[in-house]
């Protein structure tokens, strides 16, 4: 920047966790004399002041007159702070009745640095579009927590349907509008004869995408389209969402090559049908082609190999290895040696509860469990609650803010007593929080966070072993010790942290995963 080679930095994040880091360490740098502007990009649905998202102007306030105002509060913001972050655009917007997510966009177009979610750069659904050629190539990636980008990527370029969308809409429009009645009645057929010649055929896969589905899909948005602009007042939400699900499928469609699959889905009177990103690399470089540079980085990019190739790197890529500014003496290391495989799961359970109380017997703070699933938690999450030695609390899914924090903030300083709570890997509370000191005294991860044998992992391995990989690593292993190492990452997070990490699997113990494991985790005791 300084150069005058870059005007604009995007710090692009996994969750919105991992924001706050962002937003300190440019403060800090503020605080320090650089002159710079920097714009938080939060959700619409998060940050928008109606309770029901309409953005049309008859039914919003800050949306009626909005460019009326928007320059005032543009120069407003700008003279008067630098860290413009969620709480400071939404009292701006206020300030002068603005819709907080267009303001948000309208400042990033003039800002040095933007901090947002993954998907503003990379979904083809919600890119940020405003953002010209010129000045992409003055632009550079910053991608935290760049391990998360495989699975995301994979999200994003991947799109599905079902058929009880279009026989509710044909329901709905069939004495409102007979244009959507019409195509909605030929859609819900299409799954009608799908599901008749998946279950004739015995297949549930395609070479490409089904050329009659696309032609259809495209009437249907160029209709729903003309219809939704006709109405004044209030949408219909049911059919928006349809409407935004059929573009997506087609916009992937026009995407796909060998590395994606078609594939159906049958439950009872329900089909769906999903076009399924297998390899997310070759998209994400195309993506990231026009900017002047990308930059990922993570604390779990192990093995280095695997992530290099999932994101698209190339031959002449720079790659650097920071050794850990911990040393090993701050981490009493334990691998116990029993199977957490999903067959001997019943059969260990009372092994690994009489683990935990014996470890945590004699010792008092705050510990962390982690789980590969809900299920597996909970099982011995109920035995146990029948300590009454120890403190509880546990992860639920869909949790709100307010519940995320209040679990975050049962983990108190100086605890006399024995505190545990129990998490799932992959989850909120498996990366991108800080409870240092004596918040956190131990972490016990249990299994090797591998996901759940299933179709769509089962085709990725098939796509890498004809690719000549090793097809079982790069759709289960890679990616389950990688929630493992972010697992264990929550114990040490400054030079002043001490702690205990038990890892709970005998496979740990296997080369291959020993090779994975951090440098300071190596000196281990089995238990």
């Amino acid at each position: 920047m300084a150069e005058g080679l870059l005007t604009k930095i995007f710090y692009l994040t996994a969750r919105t966790t991992t924001r706050k880091a962002a937003e300190d360490t440019f403060s800090l740098l503020v605080e320090n004399g650089i002159a710079i502007k920097t714009v938080t990009i939060t959700a619409k649905e998060k940050i928008c002041f109606q309770e029901n998202t309409i953005c049309a102007k008859e039914q919003c306030e800050y949306s009626d007159g909005y460019y009326d105002r928007v320059n005032g509060a543009v120069l407003d913001v700008l003279s008067n702070e630098n860290i413009i972050d969620r709480e400071t655009i939404e009292r701006y917007a206020r300030k002068h009745r603005l819709c907080p997510f267009e303001y948000s966009l309208d400042l990033a177009s003039i800002s040095d640095a933007i901090i947002c979610d993954y998907n503003y750069v990379f979904d083809p659904r919600v890119s940020l579009k405003r953002l010209m050629e010129e000045q992409k190539r003055r632009t550079v990636l910053l991608v935290d927590e760049a391990h998360n980008l495989v699975e995301r990527a994979r999200s994003m370029f991947s799109a599905e349907l079902v058929k009880s969308v279009y026989l509710q809409l044909k329901r709905t429009y069939k004495d409102r509008d007979n244009e959507i009645f019409t195509l909605s009645k030929k859609l819900n057929q299409y799954f009608i004869d799908l599901k008749k010649r998946c279950e004739s055929e015995k297949a549930n896969r395609f070479t490409d995408v089904p050329r009659e589905l696309i032609g259809l899909l495209k009437q249907f948005t160029d209709s729903t389209e003309e219809y939704l602009l006709s109405q004044s007042g209030e949408s219909d939400q049911e059919l928006l969402e349809a409407y935004f699900a059929a573009q997506n499928f087609t916009r992937i469609a026009d995407l796909y090559d060998e590395r994606f699959t078609v594939y159906t889905e049958i439950s009872r009177n329900e089909v769906l049908i999903k076009i399924f990103c297998l390899d997310p690399s070759h998209l994400l470089t195309k993506i990231a082609k026009g900017f002047r540079s990308r930059i990922h980085f993570s604390a779990t990019l192990n093995p280095l190999s695997y992530y290099v190739d999932m994101l698209g790197g190339e031959e002449n890529d720079y790659s650097i290895s920071i050794a850990s500014p911990f040393s090993p003496e701050q981490t009493e290391v334990y691998i116990k040696q029993i199977s957490t495989r999903f067959r001997d799961r019943e059969s260990s359970k009372n092994e690994i509860i009489a683990m935990i109380r014996s470890l945590l017997s004699g010792r008092k703070g705050n510990y962390l469990v982690f789980f590969p699933s809900y299920q597996y938690m909970n099982m011995i999450y109920e035995d146990i609650l029948l300590d009454s030695k120890f403190q509880t609390i546990i992860q639920t899914p869909a949790m709100t803010d307010e519940e995320r924090d209040a679990f975050l903030a049962a983990f108190k300083r100086e605890n006399d007593s024995v505190f545990v709570g129990f998490a799932v890997m992959g989850g909120i509370f498996s990366e991108g929080i800080d409870l240092k000191g004596d918040r956190l005294n131990g972490v016990i991860v249990v299994g090797v966070g591998m996901p759940q044998i299933g179709f769509e992992r089962d085709i990725i391995k098939e796509y890498f072993v004809r690719q000549g990989k090793n097809g079982f690593d790069y759709a289960y292993v890679y990616p389950g010790m990688n929630k493992v190492l972010q697992s264990g990452g929550r114990l040490i997070r400054s030079e002043e942290d001490h702690g205990l990490i038990v890892l709970t699997d005998d496979r740990f113990l296997n080369k291959k995963y020993q090779a994975m494991l951090p440098e300071n985790w190596r000196n281990f005791t089995i238990i």
